[in-house]
Protein backbone atom coordinates (compact mmCIF):
# COMPACT_ATOMS: atom_id res chain seq x y z
CA UNK A 1 0.00 0.00 0.00
CA UNK A 2 0.86 3.07 -0.67
CA UNK A 3 -0.27 6.67 1.67
CA UNK A 4 -1.03 9.97 -0.45
CA UNK A 5 -1.47 12.59 1.51
CA UNK A 6 -4.66 15.29 0.17
CA UNK A 7 -4.79 18.78 2.50
CA UNK A 8 -8.00 20.39 1.89
CA UNK A 9 -8.51 24.15 3.33
CA UNK A 10 -11.17 26.48 2.94
CA UNK A 11 -10.63 29.62 0.09
CA UNK A 12 -12.09 32.23 2.87
CA UNK A 13 -10.59 32.30 6.21
CA UNK A 14 -11.73 29.16 8.21
CA UNK A 15 -14.23 30.39 11.03
CA UNK A 16 -12.83 27.31 13.53
CA UNK A 17 -9.36 28.05 12.95
CA UNK A 18 -9.92 31.46 13.51
CA UNK A 19 -11.95 30.93 16.47
CA UNK A 20 -9.55 28.38 17.99
CA UNK A 21 -6.72 31.13 17.80
CA UNK A 22 -8.01 33.65 19.58
CA UNK A 23 -9.00 31.10 22.27
CA UNK A 24 -5.82 29.93 22.99
CA UNK A 25 -4.42 33.40 23.12
CA UNK A 26 -6.39 33.94 25.90
CA UNK A 27 -7.13 31.14 27.95
CA UNK A 28 -3.02 29.25 26.97
CA UNK A 29 -1.35 32.41 26.32
CA UNK A 30 2.04 30.12 27.09
CA UNK A 31 1.30 27.66 24.16
CA UNK A 32 -0.59 29.47 21.70
CA UNK A 33 1.20 30.08 17.89
CA UNK A 34 0.71 33.57 16.48
CA UNK A 35 -0.91 31.78 13.90
CA UNK A 36 -3.45 28.71 13.12
CA UNK A 37 -4.53 27.08 10.19
CA UNK A 38 -7.05 24.14 9.99
CA UNK A 39 -6.88 21.70 6.82
CA UNK A 40 -9.12 18.46 6.47
CA UNK A 41 -6.12 15.97 5.72
CA UNK A 42 -7.25 12.84 3.77
CA UNK A 43 -5.24 9.50 4.11
CA UNK A 44 -5.73 7.50 1.54
CA UNK A 45 -3.56 4.16 1.19
CA UNK A 46 -3.23 2.87 -2.15
CA UNK A 47 -3.17 -0.41 -4.22
CA UNK A 48 0.61 -0.62 -5.39
CA UNK A 49 1.06 1.75 -8.18
CA UNK A 50 -2.06 3.21 -7.79
CA UNK A 51 -1.27 6.40 -6.58
CA UNK A 52 -1.47 8.26 -9.99
CA UNK A 53 -4.98 7.61 -9.17
CA UNK A 54 -6.02 10.17 -6.16
CA UNK A 55 -6.21 13.23 -7.92
CA UNK A 56 -9.05 11.54 -9.89
CA UNK A 57 -11.09 10.74 -6.55
CA UNK A 58 -10.31 14.17 -5.40
CA UNK A 59 -12.31 16.08 -8.25
CA UNK A 60 -14.82 13.04 -8.99
CA UNK A 61 -16.43 13.95 -5.54
CA UNK A 62 -16.78 17.63 -4.49
CA UNK A 63 -17.70 16.50 -0.83
CA UNK A 64 -13.59 15.96 -0.55
CA UNK A 65 -13.31 19.03 -2.64
CA UNK A 66 -15.21 21.54 -3.91
CA UNK A 67 -13.43 23.83 -6.02
CA UNK A 68 -15.79 26.76 -5.12
CA UNK A 69 -14.91 26.47 -1.69
CA UNK A 70 -11.69 24.86 -1.30
CA UNK A 71 -8.08 24.63 -2.43
CA UNK A 72 -6.18 21.01 -2.08
CA UNK A 73 -2.60 20.02 -1.81
CA UNK A 74 -1.04 16.78 -1.85
CA UNK A 75 1.80 16.88 0.71
CA UNK A 76 4.08 13.95 1.83
CA UNK A 77 3.56 12.74 5.23
CA UNK A 78 5.13 15.39 7.19
CA UNK A 79 5.24 18.39 4.72
CA UNK A 80 4.02 21.71 5.05
CA UNK A 81 1.31 22.93 2.66
CA UNK A 82 2.16 25.99 0.83
CA UNK A 83 1.58 29.32 1.63
CA UNK A 84 2.94 29.23 5.17
CA UNK A 85 4.69 32.20 6.46
CA UNK A 86 8.27 32.36 6.27
CA UNK A 87 9.20 34.49 9.30
CA UNK A 88 7.50 31.78 11.66
CA UNK A 89 8.97 28.64 12.42
CA UNK A 90 5.61 25.72 11.71
CA UNK A 91 4.98 22.57 13.42
CA UNK A 92 1.76 20.26 12.88
CA UNK A 93 -0.99 17.97 14.92
CA UNK A 94 -2.62 15.50 13.35
CA UNK A 95 -5.95 14.92 14.93
CA UNK A 96 -8.20 11.27 13.79
CA UNK A 97 -11.59 10.51 15.13
CA UNK A 98 -10.74 6.87 17.32
CA UNK A 99 -14.26 5.53 15.94
CA UNK A 100 -14.69 6.96 12.33
CA UNK A 101 -17.60 6.46 10.32
CA UNK A 102 -16.72 9.22 7.78
CA UNK A 103 -13.58 7.02 6.67
CA UNK A 104 -15.31 3.74 7.33
CA UNK A 105 -17.92 5.02 4.82
CA UNK A 106 -15.82 6.95 2.36
CA UNK A 107 -13.46 3.64 1.93
CA UNK A 108 -16.55 1.42 1.08
CA UNK A 109 -18.03 4.23 -1.17
CA UNK A 110 -14.60 4.79 -2.98
CA UNK A 111 -14.37 0.60 -3.31
CA UNK A 112 -17.87 0.83 -4.50
CA UNK A 113 -16.99 3.06 -7.20
CA UNK A 114 -13.55 1.25 -8.47
CA UNK A 115 -11.41 3.36 -7.34
CA UNK A 116 -7.91 1.63 -6.51
CA UNK A 117 -8.00 2.55 -2.52
CA UNK A 118 -7.74 0.11 0.33
CA UNK A 119 -8.43 3.06 2.39
CA UNK A 120 -9.80 6.13 3.27
CA UNK A 121 -9.47 8.21 6.41
CA UNK A 122 -10.01 12.14 7.33
CA UNK A 123 -8.83 14.21 10.06
CA UNK A 124 -8.32 17.35 10.79
CA UNK A 125 -4.51 18.75 10.34
CA UNK A 126 -3.48 22.09 12.16
CA UNK A 127 -0.44 23.96 11.32
CA UNK A 128 1.11 26.20 14.12
CA UNK A 129 2.80 29.07 12.80
CA UNK A 130 5.33 29.73 15.90
CA UNK A 131 7.96 33.50 16.67
CA UNK A 132 10.96 32.14 15.23
CA UNK A 133 12.89 32.36 18.44
CA UNK A 134 10.21 29.97 20.34
CA UNK A 135 11.54 26.77 21.43
CA UNK A 136 10.08 23.23 21.31
CA UNK A 137 7.75 24.48 19.21
CA UNK A 138 6.15 20.99 18.73
CA UNK A 139 5.56 20.60 22.52
CA UNK A 140 3.75 23.86 22.34
CA UNK A 141 1.82 22.60 19.81
CA UNK A 142 0.98 19.40 21.33
CA UNK A 143 0.27 21.05 25.12
CA UNK A 144 -2.19 23.45 22.88
CA UNK A 145 -3.84 20.98 20.84
CA UNK A 146 -4.60 17.60 23.31
CA UNK A 147 -7.40 18.43 25.99
CA UNK A 148 -5.79 16.62 29.26
CA UNK A 149 -6.67 18.83 31.78
CA UNK A 150 -9.04 21.93 31.85
CA UNK A 151 -5.77 24.13 31.54
CA UNK A 152 -4.41 22.79 28.37
CA UNK A 153 -5.63 21.50 24.90
CA UNK A 154 -8.49 22.65 22.89
CA UNK A 155 -8.02 20.83 19.49
CA UNK A 156 -8.63 17.53 20.31
CA UNK A 157 -10.32 15.32 23.02
CA UNK A 158 -8.22 11.98 24.26
CA UNK A 159 -11.59 10.02 24.93
CA UNK A 160 -12.66 9.89 21.51
CA UNK A 161 -9.79 11.16 19.51
CA UNK A 162 -5.65 10.67 19.02
CA UNK A 163 -3.41 13.66 18.07
CA UNK A 164 0.08 13.17 16.94
CA UNK A 165 2.96 15.76 15.78
CA UNK A 166 2.66 15.62 12.17
CA UNK A 167 6.02 14.42 10.80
Amino acid sequence: MEAVYVAVRLKSPDPEAVTALYTLKRTLPCSAPELLFRYDLWEFLMKPGEAGAVAGMITHFTDIVNPNRHVSFILPQGGSPPGEDDGLSWTGVLVWDRLDSRSRNWTSLLIRRGFPVEEARCGSLWRFGYPREARDIESLAMTAALSETRESGLLANPVSQEAVPWR
